[in-house]
Parts: structure tokens; sequence; C-alpha cells
């Protein structure tokens, strides 16, 4: 039921998270915030980061807009 109380965009946002994740049992505080229907939570709860060309961890700025 939580499910179906989402925005779109937020729903399209998790899917595309379980799909290149594979789960998202590593992330507590977003299955909280979904549980909660805590908007902000989930926004802030969906960063993902890269490595990048340089071994850096970056935050996945592009990737991110698109979720939320």
């Amino acid at each position: 039921q939580t499910w179906n109380q989402l925005p779109p965009h937020i729903k399209m946002g998790l899917i595309d998270m379980r799909h290149n994740l594979g789960s998202l049992s590593n992330f507590p505080k977003l299955i909280k915030a979904i549980q909660n229907k805590d908007l902000r939570g989930i926004q802030e709860e969906s960063k993902t980061t890269y490595v990048d060309k340089s071994g850096k961890r970056v935050f996945d700025e592009r990737r991110w807009k698109r979720r939320v």
C-alpha cells in the first residue's frame, strides 16, 4: 500500500536503484523513509556515488536528479 502512495518519479527512482544495485537491503534508512512516506528522506537516502577515472568517489548528481 505504501508503494501506491508514492509519486511516480520517486517510484521510478527506486526501481532504477533496485535494478542497478540488485537490492535496497543495504539502505535501511532509505527503507524506513519509504515506509514513512518521507519524501525528503527518500531523496536524501537515494544519493549514490561512483568512482571516477582518477579513483576518487564522487556524488552522482546527474542520476540523483533523475530520481528526485
